[in-house]
C-alpha cells in the first residue's frame, strides 16, 4: 500500500513536471515567436532609420555646398555693390567740376580765357574794321558753342554712365539681400537636418537596448526551461522504477 501510494506520488510528480515542461516549452516556444517578430520590427526600424541617415548625409553634404557656394557669391556682390557705389560718388563729384564749369560759361567765362586776354579783346574791338569784328564774332561763337557742345557731351557721357551704375548698384543690392535670405533658409535646412540626424541616432541607440533586452528576457526562458529539463531527469526513477 505505501509503495502503491509512493509510486502515486511520484507518477504525480513527475506528471507535474512534465506538464510544466510543456508549458515552459510553449511559453519558449510563444516567447521565442515573440522575439523574433519583435527583433524583426526593431530590425526594420533600425534599417529604415540607417537608410534616411545616409540620405540626410548627402543632404547636408549638398546643402553646404550649395551654401558655400552662394556665401562666396554673395561675398563677390558685396564687393561689385561698393565698387559701384564708390564710382557713384567719384562720378556725381566729376558731374558738380562740370555743371560748375557749365554755369561760369553761361555768366560768361569761357574755359581757358584769361582775364588779360578778355579785356585786351574788348580795348582792340573798336579799331577794327567790320569783316574783322564779324570774323571775330564769329570764332567767339564758335568757341563758345564748341566749349558748350564739350561740356554737354561730358555731362551727357556722366549721365548714362551714372544710369549704368545705378542699375548695376541695385542689381548688385537685390541679389545680395536675394543670397542672404537664401542663405538663412540653408541654415534653416542643416539646422533641420542635424535635429534629425540626432533623433535617428538616437533612435537606433534606443532599438540596440531594445534588442539587448529582447535577447536577455529570450536567455531567460531558455534557462527556464534548461532547469525544467534537470529537474525532470532527476526527478525519474533509476532503472525505471
Amino acid at each position: 500500500m505505501d509503495n502503491k501510494t509512493g509510486g502515486d506520488m511520484m507518477e504525480s510528480r513527475l506528471t507535474a513536471l512534465e506538464k510544466e515542461v510543456g508549458q515552459t516549452l510553449d511559453s519558449l516556444k510563444s516567447a521565442l515567436g515573440g522575439y523574433r517578430d519583435k527583433l524583426k520590427t526593431s530590425r526594420a526600424r533600425k534599417a529604415q532609420a540607417k537608410e534616411r541617415l545616409d540620405k540626410l548625409a548627402a543632404l547636408r553634404k549638398e546643402t553646404a555646398d550649395t551654401l558655400k557656394k552662394l556665401v562666396k557669391n554673395i561675398d563677390l556682390l558685396k564687393k561689385d555693390l561698393l565698387r559701384s557705389r564708390e564710382e557713384l560718388s567719384r562720378l556725381k563729384r566729376e558731374e558738380t567740376v562740370v555743371k560748375g564749369k557749365y554755369l561760369e560759361m553761361l555768366t560768361g567765362r569761357l574755359p581757358g580765357t584769361g582775364k588779360e586776354e578778355i579785356n585786351g579783346a574788348f580795348d582792340s574791338l573798336f579799331e577794327k574794321d567790320k569783316e574783322e569784328l564779324a570774323a571775330r564774332k564769329e570764332q567767339f561763337l564758335a568757341t563758345l558753342s564748341g566749349a558748350f557742345s564739350e561740356l554737354e557731351g561730358r555731362l551727357k557721357e556722366m549721365e548714362d554712365k551714372r544710369k549704368r551704375l545705378t542699375e548695376k548698384t541695385s542689381q548688385a543690392d537685390d541679389g545680395v539681400k536675394s543670397g542672404e535670405r537664401k542663405r538663412e533658409i540653408l541654415f534653416e535646412k542643416l539646422s533641420i537636418y542635424r535635429s534629425e540626424t540626432v533623433e535617428l541616432e538616437r533612435t537606433l541607440a534606443i532599438a540596440a537596448v531594445e534588442e539587448e533586452k529582447l535577447f536577455a528576457e529570450y536567455s531567460g526562458f531558455v534557462s527556464r526551461f534548461k532547469n525544467c529539463l534537470n529537474q525532470s531527469q532527476k526527478a525519474k526513477p533509476a532503472g525505471g522504477m
